[in-house]
């Protein structure tokens, strides 16, 4: 992977097709129909078998993906702007106020134009753009009477300020009433900008250059304004006074807000040093906040300079947002984000990536690509990837190379199992002969993936619980996040969970965010930890097991399989079954997870709880071989032999 010249990342975002080649029909762009597939709306919107569905799915994504946003400019490709632009069906000035012509029953003409560019653009962040030129001109011309006026009001002023009844003791049939309310529009601007291109020429200059202004706002008890300083506020928020344009548009006219945010210099004292710019969600308790700091770590260690960049974009595991951070311009970028993400990142963060050499690490857990992802996929240089389950998913679908490069694990301290003991016993209940299952998950992760329905079935088939003389066992289910989850299907599997937890008393849930030690306390004060899992893009519960000395029973399929094996683990058979849309996130027809077998699962729980001697020698070859192989050294070895050669190569011009 030598460093090439490239286009700007950005560049698919606004591609008319879908990131796999196929054509979108027109004004559809990849970034639209990548939030179409992200968001499962392809069976409500498709505009491709039913043209109908194109301005109905622009307005939802201008309103309802705008919205959340939350005020940061949403991609809009310069056809797509053309096209909502033009003159709508009807009387309606433009396709985009035609769309929303429903929330304004009545207006007509000038007060549907208003309507439209003071409050309803404004209000879904497209005052830029999706306001028509022949709508700004009517509403920027003046007022009737205004025309010879000094300080005169326009069309789009007029209606303003009249609907502030806090300017009401303005008189706009007086010179100094029109300065005054000019003079607070331009302070409104200050944070709305788009009111400028309503305010004559000639009254912004005077109120600028003829000290207007700096009387208006010292006499309001304000700092003083200069013409200049006024000027760098308004390009502190995106735009600029002199051509009264937005800084959100990009030189071929597509409208995003990473256009906003110009790239950091190339001073020396600003990126000099950096081989490795870190990007992802380090304060999450996710996985993907784990490895992300795992990532960071190794690379430090293997003699990186690395700076890290705390990112998490719309991952919902608790941890710090991430504000204020720094970004900088590094040889490589190394994206700790799954495949989804990487187009929010190339749309919303500051342009770091173009003309770098790009590498993503995601985690996925189905058999190929998600139809969301192949956006994502077009806009990094490599694909590092945990195990080779990872290649095999990746490979056959991505043009950029997938490679295998493992994980490591956190350092552990040395815990006694005398105390891990007794804190798992404080949870539970455990007494001291108890043998003590523990499964462990984040909800957030899908119970239909996680499985813990399936632990439940073997624990219960393997031991039943009125079985006379049955061995003293138990079963924890660690996770946390529980109440956050809101979907139905979610919602149906956990009625499952809690309805073993109502007829067998030795099954526990823990539903809690708890410190890492406080998890490697639980981890090391159980007996075995059992994982029947559908899919795993990696599995960190179990590595950390192995790591320390606890017997691991997994089902034999997925990531995990790059560390377990009959030596090291029990494992579960299993058969591959279709994954249902409602399954698991975006799912597309043809992929497939496995099914473990109850009835092995349990046979393996009754071996693996019958034999101590197996127990321990399978333990302490997974230990052994997990830190033989999976080392913050060993995988950091693997890292540098990836960079090694990009960075022998000169950076991209």
């Amino acid at each position: 992977l030598a460093p090439r010249p490239a286009p700007p990342v950005q560049t698919p975002l606004f591609a008319p097709e879908d990131g796999t080649g196929r054509a979108l029909p027109a004004p559809l762009f990849a970034y639209a129909e990548f939030l179409r597939l992200r968001d499962r709306l392809d069976s409500r919107f498709d505009p491709s078998r039913r043209p109908g569905d194109l301005l109905p799915f622009l307005r939802h994504y201008l309103d309802d993906y705008g919205s959340a946003r939350a005020g940061r400019r949403i991609p809009l490709s310069a056809q797509a702007i053309d096209w909502l632009n033009a003159p709508g069906d009807g009387e309606t000035p433009s396709r985009a106020i035609g769309a929303f012509r429903d929330e304004a029953p009545g207006l007509e003409g000038a007060a549907l134009a208003y309507w439209w560019a003071a409050h309803r653009a404004p209000g879904m962040g497209c005052e830029d753009c999706l306001v028509p030129g022949d709508v700004l001109a009517s509403l920027a011309a003046p007022a009737p009477g205004q025309g010879e006026n000094d300080w005169p009001l326009s069309v789009f002023m007029s209606r303003f300020c009249a609907e502030m009844p806090e300017l009401a003791a303005l008189d706009p049939a007086r010179p100094e009433g029109r300065r005054d309310l000019t003079c607070t529009l331009m302070v409104l601007a200050l944070s709305r900008p788009d009111l400028l291109r309503y305010i004559p020429e000639t009254s912004r200059t005077a109120a600028l250059e003829g000290g207007a202004m700096a009387g208006f706002c010292r006499d309001m008890g304000g700092p003083e304004i200069t013409p200049a300083g006024y000027a760098r506020a308004l390009a502190r928020v995106g735009f600029d006074l002199h051509g009264l344009s937005f800084a959100c548009r990009t030189a071929e006219g597509h409208r995003a807000e990473f256009a906003r945010h110009r790239p950091p210099a190339e001073a020396p004292e600003a990126g000099a040093g950096i081989d490795v710019q870190v990007i992802g969600p380090f304060a999450r308790t996710s996985g993907l906040g784990q490895a992300t700091r795992l990532s960071a770590r190794m690379l430090e260690e293997a003699g990186f300079a690395v700076h890290r960049v705390d990112c998490a974009l719309d991952d919902p595991s608790s941890g710090d947002g991430g504000q204020g951070t720094v970004w900088r311009p590094a040889r490589v970028n190394l994206w700790h984000l799954n495949v989804e993400a990487l187009p929010l990142a190339a749309a919303y963060l500051p342009d770091v990536f173009s003309g770098r050499t790009n590498i993503a690490y995601p985690f996925w857990e189905l058999d190929s690509p998600a139809a969301c992802h192949f956006l994502g996929l077009q806009m990094v240089d490599a694909l590092w990837v945990a195990a080779p389950f990872g290649v095999e998913s990746f490979a056959p679908h991505c043009a950029c190379p997938v490679q295998e490069v493992g994980m490591s694990y956190e350092p552990l301290p040395e815990i006694p199992r005398g105390p891990a003991r007794a804190r798992l016993a404080q949870r539970t209940g455990a007494g001291p002969e108890d043998f003590t299952f523990l499964v462990s998950f984040d909800s957030f992760s899908f119970l239909g993936r996680k499985n813990p329905q399936g632990v439940l079935a073997a624990f219960e088939s393997a031991f039943p619980r009125d079985a006379p003389d049955g061995p003293p066992v138990r079963l924890l289910i660690k996770t946390q996040n529980r109440a956050r989850v809101a979907d139905p299907a979610q919602a149906r599997m956990w009625q499952a969970v809690d309805a073993a937890l109502a007829r067998d008393p030795r099954i526990t849930l823990l539903d809690a965010t708890l410190p890492y030690d406080e998890v490697l306390h639980l981890l090391r004060g159980a007996d075995a930890y059992v994982s029947l899992h559908r899919a795993e893009g990696w599995g960190f519960g179990m590595i950390e097991a192995m790591n320390l000395g606890v017997p691991v029973l997994a089902t034999a399929y997925s990531a995990n399989m790059a560390f377990c094996s009959e030596e090291t683990c029990w494992l579960v058979d299993y058969r591959l079954t279709e994954v249902g849309p409602d399954d698991y996130i975006f799912v597309r027809p043809g992929q497939h997870w496995a099914e473990p077998d109850i009835a092995h699962a349990a046979a393996q729980m009754r071996a693996l709880h019958a034999d101590p001697l197996e127990r321990a020698a399978r333990a302490a070859r997974a230990q052994a071989r997990i830190r033989r192989d999976f080392s913050p050294a060993a995988v950091g070895a693997r890292y540098a032999a990836r960079l090694a050669p990009l960075l022998a190569h000169p950076p991209r011009q």
